[in-house]
């Protein structure tokens, strides 16, 4: 328990000054997060087929690929069409690299583009929002945190009835119901107190505040079930120990993931909507 709380307090003295770095700085640390995740991932992936140095060297550079291409797209800077074929690219090197060595075999690859497509597209969707605004990422990370915090805390008290036996055993119906309680009143005053804008588009009344902070949430709590869901297939504790008491980048931002991809993708939804399109 030490371990794991002095670990929280360097955590938050180093990352905690990260968020209001300049927009390029900001997605160049990002990018390092997501280089290390993508080497959990393919550590984790190939403990059954054993990968070659160089396999964990192509993941990375294609998942950095496929993050740069999606933080172009997000702020406008490349069409769509760029990103589909960087999508074609990147799906074409794995595929290249099946016929090159034999020996690989084509879930195993497979595995590692699906697992380098989703944390380019969550850690893209985290530097858009801090692009957005860091009050709008500080919403993210303050919803998910929370939602974490009293998941367990409730559900260790009150948890009666199971949420998902088989991929994460303590987790409860009342720990994901208060979880998402506690964490939209904290989040939903903090955004009413510094007047955080979410969506630049239009402006959300307090109904639409509450409901989008209770989805975030929601959100967040999938995206833990995923991870969980993933270390329980391979039969992990955590995806790595670079954090003492805490595992590695992916248990780490494992809730904000999915949740950043979520928001993002409503504000892309909304900005369609408003562009009548």
């Amino acid at each position: 328990m030490k371990k794991r709380a002095l670990t929280s307090l360097v955590l938050a003295v180093v990352l905690i000054p990260i968020i209001w770095l300049p927009t390029v700085l900001f997605i160049a640390v990002v990018g390092v997060f997501l280089t290390v995740a993508s080497f959990e991932m393919a550590r984790m992936i190939s403990k059954k087929d054993a990968l070659s140095w160089r396999y964990y060297l192509i993941h990375a550079a294609t998942s950095m690929t496929l993050y740069v291409s999606f933080i172009m797209f997000l702020l406008n800077n490349v069409s769509g069409l760029f990103v589909l074929m960087i999508l074609f690219g990147t799906s074409a090197t794995y595929f290249s690299v099946l016929v090159i060595d034999h020996t690989l075999k084509y879930d195993t690859m497979s595995q590692l583009f699906l697992s380098g497509l989703y944390i380019a597209i969550g850690f893209s969707a985290i530097s858009y929002l801090q692009n957005v605004g860091v009050l709008t990422l500080i919403y993210l990370f303050l919803v998910t945190l929370l939602t974490d915090i009293f998941a367990y805390l409730i559900g260790i008290r009150f948890g009666k009835h199971k949420l998902a036996p088989f991929i994460s055993p303590k987790k409860t119906f009342e720990g994901l119901l208060g979880g998402m309680v506690f964490s939209t009143v904290f989040a939903v005053s903090y955004v009413r107190l510094f007047d955080v804008t979410l969506f630049t588009e239009v402006s959300l009344t307090m109904l639409s505040l509450v409901g989008l902070t209770l989805l975030m949430s929601l959100s967040g709590q999938f995206g833990d079930l995923i991870a969980s869901k993933l270390k329980r297939d391979y039969a992990r504790k955590d995806f790595s120990n670079i954090f003492p008491g805490h595992g590695g980048v992916m248990d780490r931002f494992d809730s904000s993931l999915f949740a950043s991809f979520v928001l993002v993708f409503l504000v892309l939804v909304l900005r369609l909507f408003t562009q009548g399109i």
